[in-house]
């Protein structure tokens, strides 16, 4: 969790397994009495589902695996801690993306030469840095070649649908986030290689828009 609260005054917490972060939270809880908050960030889950797919057995036996071991804690904390609330999420939702979905941008080298930089952001959001000189040839590639795949937005009209938020932007919001957004389509992503890169074959994807990506479950106890 990188970011001001938990970097500044907050504790931080390590550890390996998944029973061994239940077991290191439930001790703060009952050996730290007041108020406090304990953030607790599992990432088990979201690799395998990065590298197998969310409909693998191993994802499959991973999420039961969580799931049996929240239902234990609970048990074990609110009996005795009344006054404790426990809000389990996630921070991301999931799809699984075939083989043919996977648009590379090195077969695209029309494309490719409209960018003053790599691809950035997520393969499902794609941040687009465009020449000056290259945007309407950046805009009619898109349209002609990927648009059965993805839509090109431009970053202010992003900004007024708010889809980053309701706040007032860092000073260097805008070297981050390029002149255009790729969001895909369906299960579409598009990649792009940095030098030295080793291509990867991933199955799981998150970061962009479809319900099943934004979309996350809220369990309060």
């Amino acid at each position: 969790m990188y970011n001001v609260v938990t970097a500044g005054r907050g504790q931080q917490v390590a550890f390996v397994k998944f029973e061994e972060m239940l077991e290191r939270t439930a001790m703060i809880v009952k050996n730290n009495p007041g108020e406090k908050l304990v953030v607790a960030y599992w990432p088990g889950y979201d690799q395998i589902a990065h590298e197998a797919g969310l409909a693998s057995p191993a994802a499959l036996d991973h999420a039961r695996l969580v799931a049996s071991g929240l239902a234990g804690f609970i048990e074990r904390i609110t009996p005795s801690n009344p006054d404790t609330r426990i809000i389990i999420t996630a921070d991301h939702g999931f799809i699984d993306v075939a083989p043919g979905d996977l648009i590379q941008l090195d077969a695209h080298p029309g494309l490719k030469e409209t960018l003053a930089l790599p691809l950035c952001g997520e393969p499902r959001a794609t941040f687009c840095f465009v020449r000056p000189s290259k945007v309407s040839q950046f805009e009619g590639y898109v349209e002609r070649h990927l648009s059965h795949a993805c839509t090109a937005v431009p970053i202010k009209d992003v900004l007024a649908e708010e889809l980053f938020g309701k706040f007032e932007h860092h000073p260097r919001f805008f070297d981050r986030v390029g002149d255009y957004i790729l969001f895909m389509k369906g299960t579409h992503v598009i990649k792009d290689l940095l030098l030295g890169e080793a291509r990867s074959r991933l199955i799981g994807y998150h970061g962009g828009t479809s319900e099943d990506e934004m979309l996350v479950p809220l369990f309060i106890a």
